[in-house]
């Protein structure tokens, strides 16, 4: 039984009559305690409804994270994730590297960096070579006035500007233009992109010395101390370079083996015209650009 107050149906019907004669919205019950046929369908239908929702919402997510996926395996270098193993050195390691740059009889950079090559301290040689290349060239600038003019020391935004191009450009292009000259050549073996960076990142530490030498105003020091920097940085390239390649079984022997026709001797020219011209290119650019 139910019971409802008098008193509600008269302020429900004084509030709007029509309320008591709208449908409801839920299920009718019927007597046997059944829901209706068309409530019924109602509610299949909804739950149907629901379920078809739910799908489509997982078959949506699964795409998508198979999309993500798929980039990520093809384009994984765009991911910071694939930089951090590179950067995760500490200060032994890097001072221990550095050392082998100024003295480059030793051979044993690979060793050092023991199958772990870095980015984060050829990274930061080449900021710190842009910055002290721009200040050294304002600096030569203002000392080699001929005292005609008042000496004023100003900086100079467009040196920073093609300072950091160059630099840049230069530790980029070098080691891909390396890696492509041993790819052609077939005597590279394992040698990877990243360690060319890393070795020649490291290569350019022997320059900042060179650059603060060449704020002093006499003529022909500036070169010597260039030629000096160029003259350390590539032989310990060459040096730690020849020694990865012969690790990798392109030795000296192997490479020069059919001297008959002469393709040994033109594999090992070519290598080292490649490494040196390009290094040589990039130590007479610097001078005549800032200096």
């Amino acid at each position: 039984f139910i019971i409802i107050a008098e008193d509600s149906i008269s302020n429900t019907m004084h509030a709007d009559p029509d309320l008591l004669f709208q449908p409801s919205s839920a299920p009718q019950i019927t007597t046997g305690g059944s829901i209706a046929s068309n409530d019924r369908s109602s509610l299949l239908g909804n739950s149907s409804y629901s379920r078809s929702r739910s799908g489509n919402e997982s078959v949506n997510g699964a795409e998508s994270r198979q999309a993500t996926g798929y980039i990520a395996r093809c384009c994984s270098c765009i991911s910071i994730d694939y930089y951090k193993p590179y950067f995760d050195v500490d200060t032994i390691h890097v001072t221990e590297r550095l050392k082998r740059v100024f003295m480059p009889w030793k051979d044993d950079f690979f060793q050092q960096v023991d199958a772990h090559p870095d980015l984060y301290s050829p990274f930061w040689i080449c900021t710190t070579l842009i910055l002290f290349t721009s200040v050294s060239s304002g600096l030569a600038r203002y000392f080699s006035s001929d005292g005609t003019k008042e000496l004023t020391y100003k900086s100079d935004v467009a040196t920073l500007s093609v300072a950091t191009t160059f630099v840049y450009g230069f530790a980029v292009a070098m080691p891909a233009a390396a890696y492509f000259v041993l790819s052609r050549l077939e005597i590279g073996g394992k040698l990877d992109v990243v360690e060319l960076i890393c070795v020649y990142g490291y290569s350019l530490a022997a320059f900042i010395p060179a650059i603060f030498g060449c704020i002093i105003p006499v003529n022909g020091l500036d070169w010597a101390f260039v030629m000096a920097g160029f003259g350390c940085s590539a032989m310990f390239l060459l040096r730690n370079l020849w020694v990865r390649l012969q690790a990798q079984g392109a030795s000296m022997d192997e490479i020069s083996a059919d001297t008959s026709t002469g393709e040994g001797r033109k594999k090992i020219a070519t290598l080292l015209v490649g490494l040196v011209g390009l290094h040589l290119a990039f130590t007479v650019g610097l001078k005549y650009l800032f200096f």
